[in-house]
Protein backbone atom coordinates (compact mmCIF):
# COMPACT_ATOMS: atom_id res chain seq x y z
CA UNK A 1 0.00 0.00 0.00
CA UNK A 2 1.34 3.43 -0.97
CA UNK A 3 0.94 6.28 1.51
CA UNK A 4 -0.36 9.50 -0.03
CA UNK A 5 2.14 12.37 0.15
CA UNK A 6 0.95 15.96 0.35
CA UNK A 7 2.29 18.69 -1.97
CA UNK A 8 4.06 20.29 1.03
CA UNK A 9 5.84 17.03 1.81
CA UNK A 10 6.89 16.52 -1.80
CA UNK A 11 8.43 20.00 -1.75
CA UNK A 12 9.96 19.65 1.71
CA UNK A 13 11.54 16.19 1.42
CA UNK A 14 12.89 16.32 -2.14
CA UNK A 15 16.61 16.94 -2.53
CA UNK A 16 16.19 17.83 -6.19
CA UNK A 17 13.16 18.89 -8.22
CA UNK A 18 13.71 19.00 -11.96
CA UNK A 19 11.95 19.01 -15.26
CA UNK A 20 13.60 16.28 -17.28
CA UNK A 21 13.30 14.25 -20.46
CA UNK A 22 13.50 10.46 -20.23
CA UNK A 23 16.28 9.20 -22.48
CA UNK A 24 16.17 5.51 -21.51
CA UNK A 25 14.36 3.33 -19.00
CA UNK A 26 15.68 -0.14 -18.17
CA UNK A 27 15.02 -2.95 -15.70
CA UNK A 28 17.99 -3.80 -13.48
CA UNK A 29 18.67 -7.50 -13.02
CA UNK A 30 18.87 -9.02 -9.52
CA UNK A 31 17.27 -5.93 -7.94
CA UNK A 32 13.91 -6.03 -6.09
CA UNK A 33 11.02 -4.77 -8.23
CA UNK A 34 10.38 -1.78 -5.93
CA UNK A 35 13.61 -0.16 -7.19
CA UNK A 36 14.58 -2.21 -10.24
CA UNK A 37 13.69 0.47 -12.78
CA UNK A 38 16.46 2.90 -13.67
CA UNK A 39 15.78 5.77 -16.02
CA UNK A 40 18.37 8.02 -17.58
CA UNK A 41 16.89 11.52 -17.39
CA UNK A 42 18.24 14.60 -19.14
CA UNK A 43 17.88 17.61 -16.86
CA UNK A 44 16.09 20.43 -18.70
CA UNK A 45 15.25 22.73 -15.76
CA UNK A 46 16.20 22.73 -12.07
CA UNK A 47 13.67 24.01 -9.54
CA UNK A 48 15.36 22.84 -6.33
CA UNK A 49 18.86 21.55 -5.57
CA UNK A 50 21.66 21.02 -8.06
CA UNK A 51 21.61 18.70 -11.08
CA UNK A 52 23.12 18.87 -14.56
CA UNK A 53 23.41 16.70 -17.64
CA UNK A 54 21.96 13.19 -17.34
CA UNK A 55 20.99 11.70 -13.98
CA UNK A 56 19.96 8.17 -12.94
CA UNK A 57 16.46 7.88 -11.45
CA UNK A 58 15.39 4.67 -9.68
CA UNK A 59 11.73 3.67 -9.53
CA UNK A 60 9.44 0.71 -9.02
CA UNK A 61 8.66 -1.52 -12.00
CA UNK A 62 5.90 -4.09 -12.59
CA UNK A 63 6.93 -7.44 -11.07
CA UNK A 64 7.89 -10.37 -13.28
CA UNK A 65 5.09 -12.91 -12.78
CA UNK A 66 4.44 -16.49 -13.86
CA UNK A 67 2.26 -16.87 -16.98
CA UNK A 68 -1.42 -16.26 -16.27
CA UNK A 69 -0.84 -14.31 -13.01
CA UNK A 70 -1.82 -10.65 -12.86
CA UNK A 71 -1.42 -8.12 -10.04
CA UNK A 72 -3.44 -5.00 -10.76
CA UNK A 73 -2.14 -2.76 -7.94
CA UNK A 74 1.62 -3.37 -7.76
CA UNK A 75 2.79 0.26 -7.88
CA UNK A 76 5.26 -0.34 -10.68
CA UNK A 77 5.50 1.63 -13.90
CA UNK A 78 7.75 2.44 -16.83
CA UNK A 79 8.90 5.82 -18.12
CA UNK A 80 8.49 6.38 -21.84
CA UNK A 81 11.62 7.62 -23.66
CA UNK A 82 11.41 11.21 -24.95
CA UNK A 83 8.63 12.01 -22.46
CA UNK A 84 9.13 15.08 -20.28
CA UNK A 85 8.06 15.12 -16.63
CA UNK A 86 8.46 17.04 -13.42
CA UNK A 87 10.47 14.82 -11.03
CA UNK A 88 10.62 15.04 -7.22
CA UNK A 89 13.82 13.22 -6.28
CA UNK A 90 15.69 12.15 -3.16
CA UNK A 91 19.37 11.26 -3.26
CA UNK A 92 20.38 7.77 -2.22
CA UNK A 93 22.67 4.88 -2.93
CA UNK A 94 22.92 4.40 -6.69
CA UNK A 95 21.53 7.80 -7.69
CA UNK A 96 18.14 9.42 -7.22
CA UNK A 97 14.82 7.84 -6.29
CA UNK A 98 11.35 9.24 -6.93
CA UNK A 99 9.76 10.59 -3.74
CA UNK A 100 6.64 8.59 -2.97
CA UNK A 101 6.97 6.30 -5.98
CA UNK A 102 4.63 7.34 -8.79
CA UNK A 103 3.63 10.41 -6.74
CA UNK A 104 7.08 11.86 -7.45
CA UNK A 105 6.38 12.08 -11.18
CA UNK A 106 4.14 14.95 -12.26
CA UNK A 107 3.28 16.70 -15.54
CA UNK A 108 5.99 19.11 -16.66
CA UNK A 109 3.33 21.81 -17.05
CA UNK A 110 3.20 22.13 -13.23
CA UNK A 111 6.77 23.48 -13.06
CA UNK A 112 5.95 27.19 -12.77
CA UNK A 113 3.46 26.59 -9.94
CA UNK A 114 6.02 24.44 -8.12
CA UNK A 115 8.72 27.11 -8.51
CA UNK A 116 6.40 29.64 -6.85
CA UNK A 117 5.43 27.21 -4.07
CA UNK A 118 9.12 26.61 -3.27
CA UNK A 119 9.57 30.35 -2.66
CA UNK A 120 6.71 30.28 -0.15
CA UNK A 121 7.88 27.36 2.04
CA UNK A 122 7.72 28.81 5.58
CA UNK A 123 10.24 26.53 7.32
CA UNK A 124 13.88 25.57 6.88
CA UNK A 125 15.67 22.65 8.57
CA UNK A 126 19.45 22.55 8.99
CA UNK A 127 21.62 19.76 10.40
CA UNK A 128 25.00 20.39 12.00
CA UNK A 129 27.64 17.84 11.03
CA UNK A 130 28.53 15.30 13.76
CA UNK A 131 31.87 15.86 15.44
CA UNK A 132 33.84 12.89 14.20
CA UNK A 133 32.78 9.46 12.86
CA UNK A 134 29.60 7.63 13.88
CA UNK A 135 30.75 4.39 15.51
CA UNK A 136 28.46 1.37 15.70
CA UNK A 137 26.74 1.23 19.07
CA UNK A 138 28.39 4.43 20.35
CA UNK A 139 26.15 7.47 20.99
CA UNK A 140 26.87 10.59 18.98
CA UNK A 141 25.21 13.97 19.02
CA UNK A 142 23.81 16.16 16.26
CA UNK A 143 21.94 19.45 16.39
CA UNK A 144 18.93 20.32 14.26
CA UNK A 145 17.79 23.92 13.80
CA UNK A 146 14.29 24.72 12.52
CA UNK A 147 13.49 28.29 11.49
CA UNK A 148 9.94 29.51 10.99
CA UNK A 149 9.89 32.24 8.32
CA UNK A 150 6.09 32.17 8.03
CA UNK A 151 3.27 34.01 9.77
CA UNK A 152 1.79 30.95 11.49
CA UNK A 153 3.05 28.97 14.47
CA UNK A 154 3.72 25.27 14.03
CA UNK A 155 4.26 22.23 16.21
CA UNK A 156 7.32 20.05 15.68
CA UNK A 157 7.23 16.27 16.16
CA UNK A 158 9.35 13.17 15.48
CA UNK A 159 12.79 14.66 15.16
CA UNK A 160 15.10 11.98 13.81
CA UNK A 161 17.87 11.18 11.33
CA UNK A 162 17.93 9.01 8.23
CA UNK A 163 20.85 8.05 6.04
CA UNK A 164 22.56 5.68 3.66
CA UNK A 165 25.95 4.12 2.93
CA UNK A 166 27.65 5.35 -0.24
CA UNK A 167 29.01 1.89 -0.93
CA UNK A 168 26.60 -0.97 -1.61
CA UNK A 169 29.17 -3.32 -0.09
CA UNK A 170 28.74 -1.63 3.27
CA UNK A 171 24.96 -1.97 3.38
CA UNK A 172 21.94 0.04 2.27
CA UNK A 173 20.06 2.34 4.64
CA UNK A 174 21.50 3.34 8.01
CA UNK A 175 19.70 1.99 11.08
CA UNK A 176 19.74 4.89 13.54
CA UNK A 177 18.02 4.85 16.91
CA UNK A 178 17.58 7.54 19.55
CA UNK A 179 19.48 7.28 22.82
CA UNK A 180 17.59 8.65 25.86
CA UNK A 181 19.25 11.74 27.34
CA UNK A 182 18.67 14.10 30.28
CA UNK A 183 15.96 16.76 30.17
CA UNK A 184 16.11 20.04 28.29
CA UNK A 185 19.22 22.20 28.40
CA UNK A 186 19.53 25.91 27.79
CA UNK A 187 19.65 27.00 24.16
CA UNK A 188 17.63 24.11 22.79
CA UNK A 189 15.72 20.92 23.41
CA UNK A 190 17.58 17.73 24.21
CA UNK A 191 15.35 14.91 23.08
CA UNK A 192 15.18 11.19 23.69
CA UNK A 193 11.50 10.32 23.23
CA UNK A 194 9.15 11.79 20.67
CA UNK A 195 7.69 15.03 21.95
CA UNK A 196 6.11 18.13 20.51
CA UNK A 197 7.45 21.69 20.57
CA UNK A 198 5.71 24.89 19.58
CA UNK A 199 7.67 27.05 17.16
CA UNK A 200 6.22 30.52 16.85
CA UNK A 201 6.31 32.60 13.69
CA UNK A 202 9.62 34.40 13.17
CA UNK A 203 11.53 32.19 15.63
CA UNK A 204 14.11 29.40 15.45
CA UNK A 205 14.54 26.33 17.62
CA UNK A 206 17.69 24.24 18.01
CA UNK A 207 17.42 20.66 19.22
CA UNK A 208 20.21 18.30 20.22
CA UNK A 209 19.75 14.60 19.55
CA UNK A 210 21.75 11.67 20.89
CA UNK A 211 21.70 8.76 18.47
CA UNK A 212 23.49 5.48 17.86
CA UNK A 213 24.08 3.51 14.69
CA UNK A 214 23.27 -0.20 14.56
CA UNK A 215 25.86 -2.49 13.02
CA UNK A 216 24.51 -3.98 9.76
CA UNK A 217 24.47 -7.75 9.34
CA UNK A 218 27.03 -7.53 6.53
CA UNK A 219 29.61 -6.04 8.89
CA UNK A 220 29.46 -9.02 11.24
CA UNK A 221 31.61 -10.93 8.76
CA UNK A 222 34.56 -8.73 9.70
CA UNK A 223 36.88 -9.53 12.56
CA UNK A 224 35.80 -7.98 15.85
CA UNK A 225 39.05 -5.99 16.07
CA UNK A 226 38.72 -4.54 12.57
CA UNK A 227 38.99 -0.75 12.47
CA UNK A 228 37.17 0.29 9.33
CA UNK A 229 35.26 3.42 8.34
CA UNK A 230 33.20 4.16 5.24
CA UNK A 231 31.44 7.30 3.96
CA UNK A 232 27.77 7.78 4.76
CA UNK A 233 25.21 10.54 4.29
CA UNK A 234 22.69 11.62 6.93
CA UNK A 235 19.90 14.17 7.05
CA UNK A 236 17.36 15.37 9.60
CA UNK A 237 13.64 14.66 9.27
CA UNK A 238 10.88 16.32 11.29
CA UNK A 239 7.08 16.29 11.21
CA UNK A 240 5.41 19.69 11.11
CA UNK A 241 1.83 20.43 12.12
CA UNK A 242 0.48 23.96 11.48
CA UNK A 243 -1.26 25.43 14.51
CA UNK A 244 -4.92 26.27 13.91
CA UNK A 245 -6.02 28.94 16.45
CA UNK A 246 -9.64 27.92 15.92
CA UNK A 247 -8.92 24.24 16.50
CA UNK A 248 -6.15 23.59 19.09
CA UNK A 249 -6.59 19.83 18.66
CA UNK A 250 -5.99 20.00 14.92
CA UNK A 251 -4.37 16.86 13.52
CA UNK A 252 -4.77 17.67 9.83
CA UNK A 253 -2.36 19.29 7.42
CA UNK A 254 0.86 17.85 8.86
CA UNK A 255 3.84 17.05 6.66
CA UNK A 256 7.51 16.04 6.84
CA UNK A 257 10.47 18.32 6.18
CA UNK A 258 14.11 17.34 5.77
CA UNK A 259 17.48 19.06 5.86
CA UNK A 260 20.13 18.78 3.17
CA UNK A 261 22.43 15.76 3.42
CA UNK A 262 25.57 15.89 5.55
CA UNK A 263 28.49 13.57 4.80
CA UNK A 264 30.36 11.81 7.59
CA UNK A 265 32.02 8.44 8.33
CA UNK A 266 30.63 5.34 10.00
CA UNK A 267 32.05 2.04 11.15
CA UNK A 268 33.93 0.35 13.96
CA UNK A 269 35.67 2.42 16.64
CA UNK A 270 39.46 2.33 16.86
CA UNK A 271 40.88 -0.55 18.95
CA UNK A 272 41.47 0.14 22.63
CA UNK A 273 45.03 0.97 23.51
Amino acid sequence: MMVAISPQELLGTSDVIVVGTVMLDTRLSEVPAYQAGQATVRVDRVLKGTATGNIAVRHAVPPVLPPGMIIADHGGFTLEPQSQYLFYLVRGQGGYTLVGGLQGRKPAAEADNVAQALKEIPLTVTLKEPLGPCYFGKPFEVTITVTNHGAQSVQLFERTLEGFFYSARAGTQLDLHTVPTPAATSGGVRSGAIQQNLLEAGHSQTMALQLALTQPESWKLLDADTYFLTPVAIRARIFVLPVDPNNPNNTQGGYHLTSTWVDTLAGYPPPAK
